[in-house]
């Protein structure tokens, strides 16, 4: 027994286990893996998951570590009146999983697989078979159900699913306090602090309050389907009890190595997702810095574990959001009280006692206020682009030199990321950007940046540019746009500019001539919008754009029209652009053949005439459309014709983004 003791204080064990479970988790990743379920045969599960709003989603476990996630719309099934728990029969139609179509874009695919998730089902049948047994679980979603104004907060900060809405989470985000809405140490510690002092209150004995404390975290890991960031915390708050209890005197950081092998042994997919990572690495810092931390005034230790918790995280902040705030630790100062003191006990309250809704929701209206205005400094926010692994390893390297040897190896830590922040990508390329059913494309000289459509939908909840083209300039490093060029003001093409106009550095902003809408009027009243008229020249170092089309009465007519020239090569975009605005243009221009021709109206037959093509000889054809969208884009007669004169196309529903080298045509489709 004292030699165990005495193995369990040596630091190179825990730091053996780390890299053994490591390269174990490695090898059961890299292990190949098919579905064994059958979607097309009735199937049997167990409901484990719910999310009620606009849309009802199941997550429904079918066994052999499989879950399938289902779609109940009420219309075809009844009214919804299923619990955790229960066990079904179900049938569906397979839906498709989507994969990134745009470097550095969400992967649902790879989100989903990370979850046991394979298959993604819309309901068409659905019977009960054996009725539910978690009555805690029920008994907690049917208590937050009950809220009306600080449902999405309580249910955040309670069960850790993040119901908040997606721009004020970008906002969140961009401050660097996203962190404080994960379920982490400070959630798990003010739990078990008021349960300890509870037990202890009653007079039950030490061993017995961590054995209740230890079911307490097992039931809460259960009610929050296990995760990430509650997981570390709490089973890093078990093992600390126990080794107080047990008089291990082990090490708090070594304790921290010893949860990351037991959460690795039972998920090893944990280890991709960013929650785990950015909790596990600021925690493994600020433990290893604890008796600097523990020195100094309240104000003093919390400037220093936000000082830490910055320089530790800012290669994962980095490599998934592509930019950082270098006012986070200042804004952490505000925030962590804010919700460490105010919100998140109130919430916890709130849980309890359903009547303190109201005066929730006043508080978390004031809090919003706040975000909302720290979000509108600007300055703050630095783009340096996603960082290479060597990269990220270099620098968590010297942060340990830094730590253990020499403060000077922070000085290169931080070099690093100067360095990548006046790296100047000098490539000339332009990217067709999958924005669905719409028109996006980045136009990239060096220094110089322009993006010419933003797409966007009327009906979208969420902008598209939120997912798509924000993180995408952002990881490229791309500190801002020196122009936005709006080929014409339908939603599709410009619906997207006021959300990045808001979210993202533009220098100017232009317009087609003609006819202006509702929102083309508010981009010249807020953002003093231009109007490119014919003939007008617009180029950077390596490209020239020349706008060839005139007014037209209608919209679609009187899109731009861009003959683009670099490099010995041409490229024409058309916008929305039908076969009136062709035959103007072939009349007016004496137009050189073609090497890239961006289709007109997505594919539409109003445009692409064989006169088009068989002028312009285009070597290539661009067409953006998005999946089976309404309109039936690219239309049968369009692709026909590029058939009939064989010439090749690109198309976003099928291969997702496509970067082309301007250089060296050097074409990139980003479809995994």
């Amino acid at each position: 027994m004292l030699k165990l003791r005495t193995l369990l204080l040596h630091d190179l064990l825990y730091y053996v286990l780390v890299i053994v479970t490591l390269i174990l988790t490695w090898y059961r990743l890299t292990l190949p893996y098919e579905s064994k379920i059958k979607v097309d045969d009735v199937l049997k599960g167990m409901i484990v998951d719910i999310t009620l709003d606009d849309t009802i989603f199941l997550l429904i476990d079918v066994g052999n570590n499989e879950l399938i996630k289902a779609s109940y719309d009420p219309i075809i099934l009844g009214e919804f009146s299923y619990q955790y728990g229960d066990i079904i029969l179900f049938k569906g139609e397979e839906l498709p999983i989507t994969s990134a179509s745009v470097p550095y874009g969400y992967d649902n695919k790879k989100v989903l697989a990370k979850q046991h998730i394979y298959h993604q089902l819309n309901l068409v049948k659905m019977i009960k078979v054996k009725s539910s047994f978690s009555i805690i679980k029920n008994f907690v979603y049917h208590r937050l159900n009950t809220l009306s104004s600080s449902r999405k907060y309580v249910t955040t900060f309670i069960l850790g699913k993040n119901q908040l809405n997606s721009v004020f989470k970008y906002r969140l985000q961009c401050l660097g306090i996203s962190h404080l809405f994960a379920i982490s140490g400070m959630h798990i510690s003010l739990l078990c602090k008021v349960l300890l002092w509870l037990l202890k209150h009653f007079k039950v004995k030490e061993g017995y309050r961590v054995l209740i404390m230890g079911i307490f975290l097992f039931i809460y890991f259960y009610l929050t389907r296990y995760t990430p960031s509650l997981l570390r915390s709490g089973i890093f708050t078990l093992l600390l009890a126990i080794n107080k209890l047990f008089y291990f005197h082990i090490k708090q950081v070594n304790l921290l190595l010893l949860s990351l092998v037991i959460i690795l042994l039972w998920y090893p997919s944990y280890i991709t997702l960013p929650a785990l990572q950015f909790s596990f690495v600021t925690s493994f810092f600020l433990l290893s810095n604890l008796d600097k931390l523990k020195k100094g005034t309240y104000f003093h230790r919390l400037v220093k574990t936000s000082l830490i918790s910055y320089v530790s995280s800012l290669p994962i902040v980095l490599y998934y959001g592509g930019s950082s705030n270098f006012l986070s630790f200042l804004y952490n100062l505000l925030f962590v009280p804010l919700v460490s003191f105010i919100l998140f006990p109130l919430c916890l309250l709130t849980f309890c006692f359903p009547q303190l809704d109201g005066v929730t929701s006043m508080v978390i209206h004031w809090f919003e206020g706040i975000v909302h205005c720290c979000s509108s400094i600007k300055f703050g926010e630095i783009i340096i682009g996603r960082p290479s692994l060597w990269m990220i390893l270099l620098y968590f390297l010297f942060l340990l030199l830094a730590m253990y040897r020499k403060k000077v190896y922070l000085f290169f830590a931080i070099l690093l990321f100067v360095g990548k922040y006046f790296y100047v990508d000098t490539s000339v390329y332009f990217m067709m950007i999958d924005v669905g059913q719409g028109d996006c494309f980045l136009f990239h000289d060096g220094k110089e940046n322009i993006l010419l459509d933003t797409g966007g939908s009327p009906f979208a909840k969420t902008p598209i540019s939120l997912y798509q083209t924000l993180p995408l300039l952002k990881k490229l490093g791309i500190k801002k746009l020196d122009h936005l060029i709006l080929s014409h003001g339908d939603d599709d093409h410009l619906g997207d500019s006021f959300f990045l106009l808001e979210n993202y550095p533009i220098d100017n902003v232009f317009i087609n001539q003609g006819t202006v809408n509702k929102k083309e009027q508010q981009l010249i009243d807020l953002y003093h919008a231009k109007v490119m008229k014919q003939d007008f020249l617009l180029a950077t170092k390596n490209i020239t754009f020349q706008q060839l089309n005139k007014v037209f009465s209608d919209e679609n007519d009187a899109s731009m029209v861009f003959l683009i020239s670099t490099f010995s090569k041409y490229l024409l975009f058309t916008g929305d652009a039908s076969v009136k605005t062709e035959e103007y243009i072939l009349s007016t221009y004496r137009l050189p053949w073609i090497d890239i021709l961006k289709l007109g109206h997505h594919g539409s037959r109003t445009s692409t005439s064989k006169l088009w093509l068989e002028t312009l000889k285009p070597k290539l054809t661009l067409i953006s459309a998005g999946v089976d969208n309404r309109f039936n884009h690219p239309h049968k007669e369009v692709l026909a014709r590029l058939e009939e004169y064989q010439i090749p196309y690109l198309l976003t529903s099928e291969v997702g983004s496509v970067k082309i080298d301007l250089k060296n045509g050097t074409i990139t489709s980003y479809l995994s």
